[in-house]
């Protein structure tokens, strides 16, 4: 059970990482090193969207590619207010309410509370507080450019890629797909060293949506026989 569960958590930090760092690419981008000109300018167009956005809503499709003929494909919802978000995806969700995230796993009837300002481990606050990434990305950390262009489902589409400069990190770079015509994502790629592909492709990107509130508050009532674990640190 705790070996299941143990997957499922990182399966879900996994998820997690892959949709912050789509937003933080799109809104945090300023000053990289070794940059092309042009792409900076095209990604400035692209985060004055994002930046202008005081909330978010996102349907996608979460392609994960463990070899050529092994992948995985879930539908998911993403919805964001500044810095509270709603991740749905499959049997999981993510909510964070600002103060605190929540880590729901229906198929094992648990969700896990963590702080969202503070983690047991530096690395999991990197991962679990988005302002911590955002520092990430405006280290000089990273390098990118214009690699090309593509078509997908018909649209013709400029591929921007980044590198880490840092040899450790879990990654060797990631790429997003930027549609010419309104300057949108269509996708956004991270190509992990153990060669794990994780692909969120944007099938609904709405700048407006009307968001409740309790979009982002954790409900223990509307999830019958799940245990609460309180991870948080006083």
């Amino acid at each position: 059970m705790r070996d299941a569960l143990t997957i499922s958590l990182m399966k879900c930090k996994s998820i997690m990482r892959t949709l912050i760092l789509f937003l933080l690419v799109t809104t945090g981008l300023n000053s990289q090193t070794s940059i092309d000109q042009d792409a900076k300018n095209l990604l400035d167009r692209v985060s004055q969207s994002f930046e202008a956005a005081k909330r978010l809503s996102i349907d996608f499709e979460l392609i994960i590619r463990f070899s050529e003929s092994n992948q995985e494909i879930q539908k998911g919802k993403l919805l964001q207010d500044q810095e509270r978000f709603r991740i749905q995806i499959g049997n999981q969700e993510i909510i964070n309410n600002g103060e605190d995230i929540y880590m729901i796993l229906k198929d094992q009837n648990i969700a896990q509370l963590n702080s969202a300002i503070s983690s047991i481990e530096s690395s999991e606050a990197d991962l679990m507080n988005p302002r911590e990434l955002m520092k990430m990305y405006k280290s000089g950390d990273y390098e990118y450019g214009i690699v090309g262009e593509e078509d997908v489902d018909g649209k013709r589409v400029v591929l921007v890629e980044f590198k880490p400069l840092d040899r450790y990190a879990e990654y060797s770079k990631m790429r997003i797909a930027i549609e010419k015509t309104n300057e949108q994502p269509v996708y956004f790629k991270i190509f992990n060293k153990d060669g794990t592909q994780y692909t969120l492709m944007i099938t609904k990107l709405d700048f407006r949506p009307t968001i409740s509130d309790t979009s982002f508050k954790f409900n223990q009532s509307e999830y019958p026989g799940i245990t609460l674990e309180d991870l948080r640190i006083d």
